[in-house]
C-alpha cells in the first residue's frame, strides 16, 4: 500500500480499515498528534504575543502539570506506534 497524502491526520485516517491497524490504535495516535500540535500552537502562539520568534518545539516547563501528565501518555503512545511499525515493517524500514 502506497500512501501519496502529505498530510499527517488524512494519512492516518488512509489506513483505517486497513489489516494489522485496529481504529483503537488509530483513534489514539490522532489524539497524541492532535495534542502535540495543539500544545505546540499554543506556544507559537504565546511567543508571537512577546514578540518573540514561534519555535516548533514544546517547552515542557512552561506546560502545566496535566499537560506534563497527557504528555506523558502521547509519547508513551507514540512508543507503542513506533514498536508496532517496526514490528509489521520488520526488514521493510
Amino acid at each position: 500500500m502506497q500512501i501519496n497524502e502529505t498530510n499527517t491526520l488524512t494519512r492516518l485516517e488512509s489506513i483505517r480499515g486497513t489489516q494489522g491497524m485496529p481504529d483503537g490504535f488509530l483513534d489514539e495516535a490522532i489524539q497524541a498528534y492532535n495534542m502535540l500540535m495543539t500544545s505546540r500552537l499554543s506556544q507559537q502562539a504565546k511567543q508571537l504575543m512577546q514578540g518573540e520568534e514561534p519555535a516548533n518545539t514544546i517547552d515542557v516547563n512552561k506546560l502545566t502539570d496535566i499537560e506534563k501528565s497527557t504528555l506523558k501518555k502521547v509519547l508513551s503512545v507514540i512508543n507503542e506506534i513506533i514498536i508496532k511499525l517496526k514490528s509489521d515493517f520488520k526488514g521493510v524500514l
